[in-house]
């Protein structure tokens, strides 16, 4: 089941098949006293990895349930990854007799992670957005979208919650 269809579920389910087509949105001062959360990565387990990863390592008392309707909180996360052209890489190739040469160009692939996530909080029964987020990773130098989502959580969860220090 994809993290789309998975929060549809949970959201139809929480409020009863009631006004699901409108949206309904929260401040990040909902996450004040919340504790029990669910993260969807759909069948990313890296991903969902990472994020509780950073989760675990960031000593906040955060309580990671199985099931979403157990949750307070809800981490929804995704990643794309695209293929671009990167450039061109000529080579130059000497002949066996080293008398002629040759040259041979050929493209470079780059590959992009692009990650997308959201922060819902479950509040009278309801799904209430807090918080989207997106990322692109274009390089191995650069963090991964995953990583950098649970951080971007972590700063919303602690401002809400008076919480200071931290990465």
């Amino acid at each position: 089941m994809t993290p789309l269809m998975l929060c549809a579920v949970v959201l139809f389910s929480l409020t009863g098949g009631q006004d699901v087509d409108r949206p309904r949105y929260g401040t990040p001062s909902d996450l004040r006293g919340l504790t029990r959360l669910f993260i969807d990565t759909g069948a990313d387990m890296r991903a969902r990895d990472r994020i509780v990863r950073e989760l675990r390592a960031s000593g906040i008392q955060i309580q990671l349930v199985q099931d979403p309707e157990d949750a307070q909180m809800l981490l929804e996360f995704g990643v794309t990854v695209d293929h671009r052209l990167g450039g061109w890489v000529t080579n130059t190739h000497r002949d066996r007799d080293r008398q002629g040469q040759h040259s041979v160009t050929t493209t470079t692939d780059q590959k992009t992670q692009n990650g997308t996530g959201s922060v819902y909080v479950v509040h009278e029964g309801q799904l209430r957005l807090v918080d989207s987020f997106a990322d692109e990773k274009r390089s191995f130098l650069e963090r991964d979208p995953a990583t950098n989502f649970a951080r971007a959580f972590l700063r919303l969860y602690r401002g809400a919650n008076g919480l200071g220090g931290g990465r």
